[in-house]
């Protein structure tokens, strides 16, 4: 067996603070073609197999986060050119339902700026180039090739590749009045670092949606997600990149969070 894996992670990534204990080690088989389970396809099955990988996980005593340790730092290279689907996704129907059920309820009216990032698919964008609200669309996701496609499915849209974790917003993207920050935060190395970042690019008043996956025992550890963060912890990063919480709710193992920058005085 091996160990998933290539750096040692010293503290939290969701709150910071240490120590931190180790908690599981678990042993993943990756199958050839997905199975579904809970309402979603999974490559990987615990299995006692002598060809399996093992995924060790870390939790956080203070704010009660699991997360896998070591983490896997090499996958950005593979992700920076990881090949986009050709067409519309499969599952438009479930990203029009999460759309209109978390995002479109907190849009204000004089809102005319969205970024979507981490866009993957840019789905989001998609839908949101169906609303006459926006007068500007932007987009970025650390793969190059979903940017092109992004680009080229979405005339008007601006997108760039950027590594959220690492990078900084270049100067010619404008801000936002509203960021979408889908089933992305539990991927990147770093959800406090990177939410602040993003809390900076948005105008004051402005608001962001995102998700993490959450601690629940109801539900089977998906070894691909690298985070599963406590409610505290959710706090935790609000607080941390000085977003005011409006909306936090549990659906499915994962938190779906609403937060807004304050406006100025």
């Amino acid at each position: 067996m091996k160990t998933h894996g290539d750096t040692p992670r010293r503290k939290c990534p969701v709150c910071g603070s240490t120590p931190i204990e180790p908690l599981w080690a678990i042993p993943f088989s990756t199958v050839q073609d997905p199975v579904l389970i809970s309402g979603a396809n999974t490559w990987d099955l615990v299995l006692l197999d002598p060809e399996a990988t093992v995924y060790c996980y870390s939790i956080c005593p203070r704010c009660q986060s699991i997360f896998q340790n070591p983490c896997f730092v090499g996958y950005k290279l593979k992700a920076k050119i990881a090949e986009a689907p050709q067409g519309l996704p499969s599952n438009t129907a479930a990203y029009r339902e999460n759309f209109d059920r978390w995002m479109l309820p907190w849009f204000l009216p004089e809102y005319s700026v969205l970024l979507d990032a981490a866009c993957g698919v840019a789905e989001y964008t998609r839908i949101a180039q169906g609303l006459s609200q926006w007068s500007t669309l932007l987009a970025t996701d650390i793969s190059v090739p979903h940017v092109q496609r992004a680009r080229k499915l979405l005339p008007g849209v601006e997108a760039w590749s950027m590594d959220l974790d690492d990078e900084e917003f270049r100067p010619e993207i404008p801000k936002a009045d509203f960021i979408v920050f889908a089933e992305a935060a539990e991927h990147v190395l770093r959800p406090a670092h990177v939410l602040h970042k993003l809390a900076n690019q948005l105008n004051p008043g402005g608001r962001i949606y995102w998700s993490i996956q959450s601690v629940d025992g109801r539900l089977p550890v998906r070894p691909r997600e690298c985070i599963y963060a406590s409610r505290q912890g959710v706090t935790e990063i609000l607080n941390a990149a000085g977003l005011k919480e409006l909306l936090c709710e549990l659906d499915v193992g994962r938190f779906r969070i609403v937060a807004e920058r304050p406006p100025k005085d």
